[in-house]
C-alpha cells in the first residue's frame, strides 16, 4: 500500500512547481528568449510528471493494484510519462534555438547543470528501471519514492539555475 498522504503532499509540491513555472514565463519572460522559456518548460513538465507519478499509486491502490503489480504499473506509466514529455520538450522550436546557443557563461552553466542534474535524472531512471525490472521487490515502494523525490530535486534545481542565469544572458 503506497503512503497517501505523503505522496499528496509530495503531489502538492509539485503543484507549486508548475505553478513558478508558469507565472515566471508568463509575466517576465521575453518570447524570444529560448534559454528561459526552454528551461521553464522543463521545470513545468517536471512537476507534471511528478504530479502524475504521485498520484498514479494512489489512485491504482483505489482500485485494487497491490505489491509488485502497483509498483511495476506505476514505474512503467512514470516511464513512458517522462519519455513522452521530455520529446515533447526537445521537439519544441525554443529547446532547438537553445541548444544552439553557445555563450562562454551559458556553456559554464550548462556544465554546472549537466553536473549536478545528469545524476539527478540518471538516478531517477535507474530508481523506475529497477522497480519494472523487479530488481529489489522489497524495496520497490521506496525505489519508486526515489524516483519522484530526484524528479522534484531535479525541478528545483532547473528553476535554481534560471534564477542564476538571468544576470549573465
Amino acid at each position: 500500500m503506497p503512503d497517501t498522504g505523503l505522496l499528496l503532499a509530495v503531489a502538492e509540491i509539485a503543484g507549486i512547481f508548475v505553478g513558478f513555472g508558469a507565472l515566471i514565463s508568463v509575466r517576465s519572460t521575453d518570447p524570444g528568449d529560448a534559454v528561459i522559456i526552454s528551461s521553464l518548460r522543463f521545470v513545468t513538465w517536471v512537476g507534471v510528471w511528478i504530479l502524475i507519478s504521485c498520484l498514479a499509486p494512489v489512485a491504482l491502490s483505489q482500485l485494487g493494484f497491490t505489491g509488485h503489480v502497483l509498483w511495476l504499473t506505476c514505474a512503467l506509466f512514470a516511464l513512458a510519462a517522462l519519455i513522452a514529455l521530455w520529446l515533447m520538450d526537445i521537439s519544441s522550436p525554443e529547446s532547438k534555438s537553445f541548444a544552439r546557443l553557445s555563450s562562454r557563461s551559458l556553456r559554464r552553466l550548462r556544465a554546472v547543470y549537466v553536473g549536478v542534474g545528469g545524476p539527478l535524472g540518471a538516478g531517477l531512471i535507474a530508481s523506475l528501471a529497477a522497480v519494472a525490472l523487479g530488481i529489489w521487490p522489497e524495496a520497490e515502494r521506496g525505489l519508486y519514492f526515489a524516483a519522484v523525490v530526484l524528479g522534484m530535486a531535479l525541478a528545483g534545481f532547473t528553476l535554481l539555475t534560471v534564477v542564476f542565469m538571468a544576470p549573465h544572458r
